[in-house]
């Protein structure tokens, strides 16, 4: 198997594993995981320290996205708190790792970026709320609605801002 088919593959395996983790193990769990898991990244599977900033770039990006769920009431913690949870904001950084390598291929392919963005977005959201007492604001089909739109332009740009960093493919 290829070094690079080899990276992608533990990659989103990881991404996938730490993005449970985080979801269920709260706020100081998934600060510990994610950071554990970019430091791991950098480490082991991208050896351009550029990558670095862009994670960090996305997880600014993070903030403001999720913050505008939160301000324009499509999502609601328990606590009624106008910042999202730390574990939700790890999130990102951690979808970070994965944009310039398993899911690299949309980068070229913008269409496929838009609509994994709408359905994959909202889907994921859909899966963090139920195994959380975060929650999608009622009603919920114009909520979902929602997060599919600014998916559908979240994904596409990230895509974007990942290939302006011209990393090389590893």
């Amino acid at each position: 198997m290829p070094i690079r088919l080899r990276k992608n593959i533990i990659n989103i395996v990881v991404f996938n594993a730490v993005w449970l983790v985080c979801v269920l193990g709260g706020n100081a769990v998934a600060l510990a995981a994610v950071t554990v898991t970019v430091i791991l990244h950098m480490k082991f599977i991208s050896t351009d320290f550029r990558e670095l900033y862009f994670i960090l770039l996305v997880g600014v990006t993070g903030l403001i996205v999720e913050s505008g769920f939160v301000y324009f009431g499509v999502l609601q913690s328990p606590s009624s708190s106008l910042l999202p949870p730390l574990w939700l904001l790890s999130l990102w950084p951690l979808f970070a790792t994965t944009l310039n390598h398993s899911t690299r291929w949309f980068q070229e392919h913008p269409v496929f970026s838009v609509l994994a963005g709408g359905i994959a977005g909202s889907l994921t959201y859909y899966t963090g709320t139920r195994l959380t007492s975060y929650e999608i604001v009622e009603p919920f089909y114009p909520s979902m609605i929602k997060l599919a739109v600014v998916w559908m332009i979240v994904f596409p740009l990230l895509m974007w801002m990942a290939k302006q960093f011209k990393l090389p493919a590893e």
